[in-house]
């Protein structure tokens, strides 16, 4: 990688809403600066040029010489293509979730980032949102005492497309790897079986692709203790993420329903907006987890979510998808340590 400038430059690859929210919170940043935008479309130009930034359609951009690091923020089954071509360059890189799809090209994708030594960060913007920090502060400090199980909720409001569906990988890897995420860095601990089961409902297209509309996931730490997952693609009241811990010295809950938090009353009762969507519900996360890349790559500082948190991610979000489709408990495969 070439010597950090004193902001650091940065191609995002992926123009579309994740990867314009990247570039936006880049730009604003005093630590960083968007160089270019990588994007096939060619729309993504004009985008660039508000940033002051170069477009390109593809992959060789990442090797020019105003590149420090690269956010990879395109489709999740481009994700792969993206890494490999910002290792090559000997760049750092951000990835958003998943790294890849399939288990397979997951692990080997990760034991070539482990191999570079260069910097690597998943996107699992979740443990930047202050209220899961201050959760994985309490539980990690003892003062829920000896956790004992731990519930994770994230509802869509609507399913995505069939196209996407398609390549998305499954609900368990899709919608649900944040959860998966969530249990293992709150608890400190690893998932090491699970009993996974989903349903269709109304939605054809979702059956036509082997894919779930809704699921649910008990699952075992090796500890002892126990969760559980609940899935939907069709919340349709709103956005609606929530996570809690129970432990033997007491309780925690994360998450809320409106925004903002204001309840209207008028003859007719009372209203209420719910989130809208992950954009607005997470958008402090995804601004400190892009300030904190960008403050890590240039001071040289380790990862807080490496190759090794995408792995054990997919590895059990697989697992659910397998045993969602046998209808029977299913071992995780490939056991590693937690990541702190």
């Amino acid at each position: 990688m070439p010597a950090v400038a004193d902001r650091l430059r940065v191609a995002v690859v992926g123009a579309g809403r994740m990867g314009r929210r990247h570039a936006e919170n880049l730009a604003a940043s005093p630590h960083g600066r968007v160089t270019w935008i990588v994007d096939p479309l060619p729309g993504s130009a004009g985008f660039a040029q508000t940033l002051d930034a170069r477009w390109a359609p593809g992959l060789d951009a990442l090797a020019e010489a105003d590149v420090d690091a690269v956010v990879i923020a395109s489709p999740s089954p481009q994700h792969g293509a993206a890494v490999e071509a910002a290792l090559d360059a000997r760049r750092a890189v951000f990835c958003e979730k998943p790294l890849t799809v399939g288990p397979e090209r997951t692990a080997a994708l990760a034991h070539r980032i482990a191999a570079s030594g260069l910097y690597f960060q998943i996107g699992f913007m979740r443990r930047y949102d202050p209220a899961y920090a201050e959760a994985r502060r309490a539980a990690a400090a003892g003062e829920l005492g000896s956790l004992r199980h731990l519930l994770a909720v994230s509802r869509d409001p609507l399913p995505p497309p069939e196209e996407y569906l398609a390549v998305s990988g499954g609900i368990f890897l899709d919608l649900g790897i944040h959860d998966i995420d969530l249990l293992r860095w709150l608890s400190g601990d690893e998932i090491t079986s699970v009993y996974a089961q989903g349903n269709v409902g109304e939605h054809a297209y979702i059956a036509r692709q082997g894919d779930a509309e809704e699921a649910q996931a008990l699952v075992r730490f090796r500890g002892g203790a126990t969760g559980t997952m609940l899935l939907s693609r069709t919340s349709l009241y709103g956005y609606d993420i929530r996570t809690e811990l129970w432990g033997t010295a007491g309780t925690l809950q994360v998450g809320y329903l409106r925004e903002p938090a204001v309840t209207r009353g008028d003859r007719s009762g009372l209203h209420e907006r719910a989130v809208p969507g992950f954009l607005e519900r997470f958008a402090a996360a995804y601004r400190l987890e892009i300030l904190d890349f960008m403050v890590r790559v240039r001071g040289g500082l380790p990862s807080p979510a490496t190759e090794v948190d995408a792995v054990r991610a997919a590895a059990v979000a697989d697992a659910c998808r397998r045993s969602m489709e046998s209808g029977a408990p299913v071992e995780v495969q490939g056991r590693a340590g937690a990541s702190a």
